[in-house]
């Protein structure tokens, strides 16, 4: 893992081709994005599997058979007003944060931020510190509750919750009502809503289809935008 003391961050706009995008996390532990509506299917599994260590395998001329591997390990500060983060692998490692609006007298010009950055990051970094080192003997502690599918993340966040004074409870609480909450934004999507009661039919549980909830959800979509295929 790549360590830096130097915390300033860019802000980017999300790489179109993911290519360029995948060399942009090659280069960059923290990767910070802004101002997103949405991310394409690729590039969500392409964060999803960075989150947890990749390696990514690149030809290195097209006139030979060279390949070069670069892996991946990335943290990722992502924000937008939409709730973007929709496909299930990447929403079981996200953490959701809902901002409240900054009212007119909290507002702060760019130079007045970096001025106070400069001024708190000594405290910043040591209680970054402290928490690790916490966290580095906690996370060989027992746990009596159940992880999620991201069971390495899990046991880890707890280490760390635990050294920030939270219980297992609460910590497993705020989780799962993260996770309810990126599912129950896709829920609510009338779209969504017909396709779940489609597939699950007269009785809950019992599906009318054969396909997958994927390839259904994409024939739906097709013939919603009036490009028609046959349910």
């Amino acid at each position: 893992m790549r360590l830096s003391l130097d915390l300033t961050c860019v802000l980017m706009q999300l790489q179109k081709k993911l290519s360029d995008f995948q060399d942009v996390l090659a280069d960059n532990y923290l990767c910070c994005y802004d101002n997103l509506r949405s991310i394409p299917v690729e590039h969500s599994d392409a964060i999803a599997a960075a989150t947890t260590c990749s390696t990514i395998a690149k030809r290195v001329l097209y006139t030979t058979g060279d390949i070069s591997y670069r892996k991946l390990s990335n943290v990722f500060v992502l924000n937008g007003i939409n709730l973007f983060a929709t496909e299930s692998d990447l929403a079981e490692r996200f953490l959701y944060f809902e901002l409240k609006k900054l009212s007119s007298n909290q507002l702060r010009t760019d130079r007045e931020i970096e001025q106070m950055f400069k001024e708190y990051r000594p405290a910043i970094l040591g209680a970054i510190f402290e928490l690790l080192a916490k966290a580095t003997v906690l996370i060989h502690h027992p746990v009596s509750v159940k992880p999620t599918r991201m069971a390495n993340a899990y046991y880890e966040q707890v280490a760390i919750a635990k050294a920030m004074g939270l219980t297992e409870s609460a910590f497993d609480k705020i989780i799962r009502t993260n996770i309810a909450a990126m599912h129950k934004a896709c829920a609510d999507t009338p779209l969504v809503q017909a396709v779940v009661e489609y597939m699950n039919g007269p009785a809950f549980g019992r599906r009318k289809l054969t396909a997958s909830s994927t390839d259904f959800y994409k024939k739906v979509v097709a013939n919603y935008s009036g490009q028609r295929s046959s349910l």
